[in-house]
């Protein structure tokens, strides 16, 4: 008998593709050995990295796109500490994802002038979006990385429910700068569609290139977490 294509796609317990199963604890930082002085350094040139780009997508207009398909008219907005913060979810985990998505629209929700309040709730947006989608894989047992199509058709579904939540910051966007009902739309349109596209066609290369070689540096320091 051979398995289905769905059932070929299931991970076990033990596959090193489940990066919720197999995520990273913050406490490894308190281990003594030099991978954590690796690890550390990587999440801090990707925060720096994610900061950034934030800034740069902020002043450099890198929101409102209208994009043209035939008849259709959409907005899209690009936000690239995005890619980053989703690499490191799945890879690592969601805490390590989590905070560079929260700290990086933080500082963007700061530099725009939102108030203090709003702007806390606001850097939420984007962390409560990868928190679908981390704890979709967690509990479906599907391979994160799409390398086949049942894999990737349930890759893009995620990235749209993820983007979609993610979108609901859209609306504190739009109350605080008290936005018209056709601004409010445009942001909410731009964000969920943006972050959709983005995810899907940025991380998912992401994922088939790195994968293999970010999990051999995992194995070769926490074997237990990467390949039980």
């Amino acid at each position: 008998m051979h398995a289905s294509p769905v059932a070929a796609n299931l991970a076990t317990p033990a596959d090193p593709l489940v990066a919720s199963d197999h995520a990273l604890p913050l406490a490894v930082l308190l281990q003594r050995s030099p991978a954590r002085w690796q690890l550390l350094l990587a999440w801090l040139l990707s925060l720096a990295a994610c900061l950034w780009l934030g800034v740069v997508q902020l002043y450099g207009g890198w929101y409102g796109y209208s994009v043209h398909f035939g008849e259709l008219d959409f907005v899209i907005s690009i936000y690239p500490p995005l890619t980053i913060a989703t690499l490191w979810v799945l890879w690592f985990g969601y805490a390590w994802g989590a905070s560079l998505a929260y700290l990086s629209t933080l500082l963007v929700a700061y530099l725009s002038g939102l108030p203090p309040g709003w702007a806390l709730l606001f850097a939420c947006s984007n962390p409560l979006g990868l928190l679908v989608m981390s704890l979709v894989y967690r509990h479906v047992k599907v391979r994160y990385v799409p390398s086949s199509l049942p894999a990737m058709l349930f890759f893009v579904t995620i990235c749209f429910i993820s983007a979609v939540s993610s979108a609901t910051g859209s609306f504190i966007w739009s109350y605080s700068n008290k936005l018209s009902a056709m601004g409010a739309f445009a942001v909410w349109q731009g964000w969920w569609s943006g972050n959709f596209l983005q995810t899907v066609l940025t991380c998912g290369p992401l994922l088939l290139l790195g994968t293999p070689a970010v999990l051999r540096w995992r194995e070769q320091r926490w074997p237990q977490r990467a390949a039980a």
